[in-house]
C-alpha cells in the first residue's frame, strides 16, 4: 500500500491539531528544513512550539535528490 502525506502524518502522529485551547511561545509557519530547525532550536530552550504545514514535514527536501548542510548533518546528505 502506498500511503499519501495525511495517512503517513496520522501514523507518525504529526498532523494533530490541538483539542484544547493551548497558548504557544512559538508558532512556526512552514516545516521545511528551515521551519524544522526554528522549530527545535525552540523546543530545546524549553518554548512551545507549533509548526503549521501544508502538506508533510520536509518541504521540498522530501523530494530531492541532493542537499547540501541538511540540518542535523554535519557533512554532505545525498538521497538516492
Amino acid at each position: 500500500m502506498n500511503a499519501g502525506p495525511s495517512e503517513l502524518a496520522e501514523v507518525l502522529a504529526v498532523g494533530r491539531r490541538p483539542t484544547d485551547r493551548r497558548l504557544f511561545d512559538a508558532i512556526v509557519a512552514g516545516g521545511g528544513p528551515a521551519g524544522l530547525a526554528a522549530a527545535v532550536y525552540g523546543a530545546s530552550e524549553g518554548l512551545e512550539v507549533a509548526v503549521l504545514e501544508a502538506a508533510a514535514p520536509g518541504g521540498q527536501a522530501g523530494a530531492s535528490s541532493r542537499i547540501e548542510n541538511y540540518f542535523g548533518f554535519p557533512d554532505l546528505l545525498r538521497c538516492h
